[in-house]
């Protein structure tokens, strides 16, 4: 911190040579002065980037210490960015909140995990290995590593709530990332794609749970789902930067795979509550199977009134559309998620959010096809998106508790494991 002060000073300094040169002009008589003026002048020029370019070859070594100069840039320039912008944004939390976000308040712990997670994740992006794995390690160790175990201080309401925004918000991007003219000459295959890989690893990692693990038929099979699903919000930016870059776009391969990977999470969402329901509640077997459909069917409905809903609001005409679209669209994802909950369908959430998007992109697809420009409201969900990702995969990391785990469970997991794949 007080290396960050004293650099910010420096710089600070430094923007004064233009004064310094001006102000020598007017002190030739003094000759102290321009003495000092001169001094300074060539100390600053020193320091300064300007006066110090880099060579076309120049090493690593080279242009990180380049980044140390005035302006910063580069890497060193990015830190500094985050540093500041963090501190900020803790100090302005701090004016507010009080209390709340130092130590020991409940909103401290989810800034420690955020700010770690997203360090690890910026870290491990400049290796072979994804962000997110960083960021994972980070969230397991603030989890498990005594005294400094901070994610165990955050309330589940708190942590449930910031992993749901995340599910919104990729599935969001998810709906205005599909392609409609490649959804519709893949939908067959996006079907194959998404039921028939996950119900067969369903079905077998289930017959595994309930013979190798002992588990009851409802629990092995909800095992089953839980180890068929294929993440969103692994597969979904992978793919969405593919399409970007141009690769696979004349087959529909992005799309393909967003939308299967979508179906996929929506089929184990489904399922999980069907026989987690059927593990509570005996006595109504025949609504409990029928609900899970229904969840579907409602999911659907509600993408499809509401995608309509947003081609018309807010008018084309208006000064903030994108603005507007942006917050109507994350909105209605916020709430088919929640909504889903509190009424108990949580299955229809994952499918109404994703629905929404694709139906409203579709209708706002013609403004920007004509223009031949890409659709702002998607760099809007990828801001949220690279905010929320910390947190969601720092979360999940934490939520493995090392401590709950026997020798015997997980090598009898692990065989089973090694079994099917």
């Amino acid at each position: 911190f007080y290396f960050c002060c004293l650099y910010f000073y420096c710089c600070s300094f430094l923007s004064l040579d233009v004064y310094i040169s001006a102000s020598c002009s007017c002190t030739n008589k003094d000759k102290v002065k321009h003495s000092r003026c001169d001094y300074l002048k060539s100390f600053s020029r020193h320091l300064l980037a300007s006066h110090h370019p880099l060579p076309e070859k120049a090493n690593r070594f080279r242009v990180l210490a380049h980044g140390f100069l005035c302006p910063p840039s580069g890497k060193v320039g990015a830190v500094l960015l985050v540093i500041v912008l963090f501190a900020m944004w803790w100090a302005t939390l701090l004016s507010i909140a009080k209390k709340e976000v130092m130590p020991g308040g409940s909103l401290f712990p989810m800034l420690i995990m955020f700010i770690a997670a997203w360090c690890a994740g910026y870290i491990v992006k400049h290796t072979v290995l994804p962000p997110l794995v960083g960021m994972l390690v980070v969230g397991a160790i603030l989890g498990n590593v005594e005294g400094i175990n901070v994610a165990k201080q955050i309330q589940s309401s708190w942590s449930s709530t910031a992993r749901s925004i995340a599910l919104s918000v990729i599935l969001t991007r998810a709906g205005l990332g599909l392609d409609p003219v490649a959804l519709k000459k893949l939908s067959w295959v996006v079907f194959r794609l998404a039921f028939g890989p996950s119900l067969l690893e369903c079905i077998t990692s289930g017959l595994l749970a309930r013979f190798v693990l002992d588990f009851p038929w409802t629990w092995a099979f909800m095992l089953g789902f839980v180890m068929a699903v294929v993440s969103p919000a692994v597969v979904v930016p992978l793919m969405l930067n593919l399409s970007e870059r141009g690769y696979g776009l004349n087959k529909g391969i992005p799309t393909l795979i967003i939308a299967a990977c979508s179906l996929d999470s929506v089929l184990a969402v489904t399922g999980f509550g069907v026989l987690l329901d059927l593990a509570f509640t005996q006595d109504n077997l025949v609504w409990g199977i029928i609900k899970g459909p229904l969840e579907a069917v409602v999911g659907v409905s509600y993408g499809v009134v509401v995608g309509l809903l947003l081609w018309y609001i807010p008018q084309r005409h208006s000064k903030n559309l994108v603005l507007f679209r942006s917050a109507l669209l994350i909105g209605a994802a916020l709430l088919a998620i929640f909504g889903s909950k509190i009424l108990d369908w949580s299955g229809s959430g994952p499918l109404g959010c994703i629905t929404v998007s694709f139906v409203a992109a579709h209708g706002w697809r013609k403004d920007y096809q004509e223009k031949k420009t890409k659709n702002p409201v998607e760099d809007v969900a990828a801001v949220l998106w690279m905010l929320f990702m910390p947190l969601l995969f720092s979360l999940i990391g934490a939520a493995v508790d090392f401590s709950s785990l026997e020798i015997g469970s997980v090598g009898n997991c692990n065989l089973c494991s090694h079994f099917f794949y």
